[in-house]
Formats: C-alpha cells, structure tokens, sequence
C-alpha cells in the first residue's frame, strides 16, 4: 500500500529572512510596476541626523513608536490640500550600523517645493524624484545594504517590524499583503513560548529548520503537517525507506510513501443528551487524514506523540 505526499522546506515569508527576501522584493517590484502603470508620482528618500539618537536601535523605535511617516504623510496632505489615502506605499530600510532610513511612493502627485517638503519632514534630509522603474527597482531591492541586517531586529515580537507599510486601499480591493505562497493553518505556524512573546530570530529558526508536509484527500482538499527536521533529512530517510521520488510541482517535492502502517481512524468525541447525539467537533469531520503519516514519521524518525495518534498499528 502506497500514498503520494508532497512536501517543501518549511519558510518564514518574512523580509528579514535572508533566504527568502529575494523573493518577496521581486513580488513586489513586479506589484508595484502594475499598480505605478500609468500614473504620475513622486519618489521620497527620508533620512535622519543621527546625532538627535545615542544607538541606532533607539532611532528605530522611536520612529515606529511615534509615528514618523505617518505623521509625516498627514503633514504633507494638509500641505496638498488633499488627500493621500490610497496613494502612497513606504519601505523601511537599514544603512550600515542598523540606521533606519524611508523610501515613499506617492502617486497623483507631480511636483512638491523641496524647501517645503524638507521643512515638513524635520528630522533630516529629503531627496525627491519622480518616479520611474528604475526607481521602483531600487526600492524592491533589499531591506539592508549587502545583506546586514542589525541584530537588534531579531529580538522584536513577530509582526511587529514591518518593512512595508501602505495606505489603506493602495492595492485596490485585494489583499494587502505583499507576500505570496499558499496560506498555512494556525497550528503550522511558530509556537508560542508560554509567558513571553517569540522573537523574530527563533520564528524564522523554527521555519527554516522543518517541513511543511501536505496531502490530499478524496475530495481534492489538502491538510498540511509541520515536521521538526530539515527537508533534506525527511528526503534522505524516506528514500532510505523504500519511497520514490516523483519530481516536483510548484516548488513541492513529490514522493511515493512505501511501507505505510495501518491505523485505526481517530473517533469522533461525542455526547448524549435527551437521545440526541451530539458531536463536540462542530459538526467538522475527525481529523483522520494524517492517522497513517503519524505513524510514518513516529517509525521513521522514532518520535513518541500520542497525542497526535489514536488507535494503533
């Protein structure tokens, strides 16, 4: 007996993971490109005199604490006499040394007085352009110069650093994220450390080090597993193990599982009351489509969770 599983390293999707940074600025140069087509707009470079701060660290926190740009987008809008809702996209970016610094997009605007913008900014220097795909380019680019991102980063609360930031409705009614791939359940995501926030360091360490296990039932739908090892070393054993290696689909790897064990399927909990029967799961199928994989992986790997496990071999 033999089952197809696919299966793909587990990744962050975040910007201040190296190995996926790439991706997400190239989503969003090609984004970006669509959504600029055919408008006018300006490009702005906001910089800060580093001598107002004692550490780089405290420059970035003040800056999200009191609302630098935003504050800075209502003080130009009152100076445009209008609005700018929907109109501008902001990137933070990082000099060398940790030092914060911001690219803004903002479009239907062809012409501002550097004196005034300069003025209206207040806490270093503004360079302003307009805007063209070279310079979307360079905005998509990278979070930090070659690559070094300040330490200090990867200490913050998930979700709490964001890299970029738009006005409500810039991307039109679709989703405004601008990351890609396919969504994972809550219980695939980083686990929570009891009592204390997860650092983005340990996020991205958790990811990077497992794998996203996926199947498909009968009726064409999905459920997804995380395993706690690296994609290569769950390949290298179930090849061990007898399974094939079917290629890969849009970025999943492909592989026969041979030697599958039996289980029994896990039982619904259920309830009477006045004759009634009453299923404590929503009215949601048991969740029996990762019984065998459990088993698998318990097997494979020599792992005990009988949590995860009902019934036997």
């Amino acid at each position: 007996m033999s089952q197809v599983i696919e299966i793909r390293p587990g990744r962050s999707k975040s910007w201040l993971d190296r190995s996926y940074s790439r991706v997400l600025s190239a989503q969003l140069a090609d984004r970006l490109t669509q959504r600029c087509q055919g408008e006018k707009g300006l490009f702005f470079t906001l910089t800060y005199r580093r001598d107002d701060y004692d550490r780089a660290s405290d420059l970035y926190r003040r800056s999200s604490d009191d609302r630098h740009v935003r504050r800075f987008i209502e003080s130009l809008s009152r100076y445009l006499g209008e609005s700018l809702t929907g109109r501008w996209l902001c990137k933070l970016e990082f000099q060398r040394g940790g030092w914060v610094h911001w690219h803004i997009v903002i479009l239907g605007v062809d012409y501002i007085d550097h004196a005034a913008c300069q003025n209206i900014w207040g806490r270093g220097y503004v360079w302003i352009n307009r805007i063209t795909k070279n310079r979307i380019r360079y905005l998509c680019k990278y979070v930090a110069k070659g690559d070094q991102l300040p330490a200090y980063l990867y200490s913050e609360p998930i979700r709490s650093v964001k890299i970029i930031r738009t006005s409500p409705g810039f991307w039109g009614n679709t989703n405004e994220s601008s990351g890609g791939g396919d969504p994972l359940p809550p219980e695939l995501r980083p686990s929570k450390l009891s009592g204390c926030y997860v650092p983005i360091g340990m996020s991205i360490e958790q990811q990077e080090n497992s794998t996203i296990v996926r199947t498909e039932d009968h009726d064409g739908e999905y459920s997804y597993q995380r395993e706690k090892l690296p994609c290569w070393e769950i390949v290298r054993r179930m090849l061990e193990n007898g399974s094939q290696l079917l290629g890969t689909v849009d970025g999943w790897i492909r592989i026969r599982v041979s030697n599958m064990p039996r289980c029994r399927p896990a039982r619904s909990r259920r309830s009477r009351a006045g004759g009634a029967v009453l299923h404590l799961t929503n009215n949601r199928k048991p969740p029996i489509g990762f019984r065998w994989l459990d088993f698998y992986f318990e097997e494979l790997f020599k792992w005990q969770n009988p949590s995860l496990c009902e019934g036997g071999v």
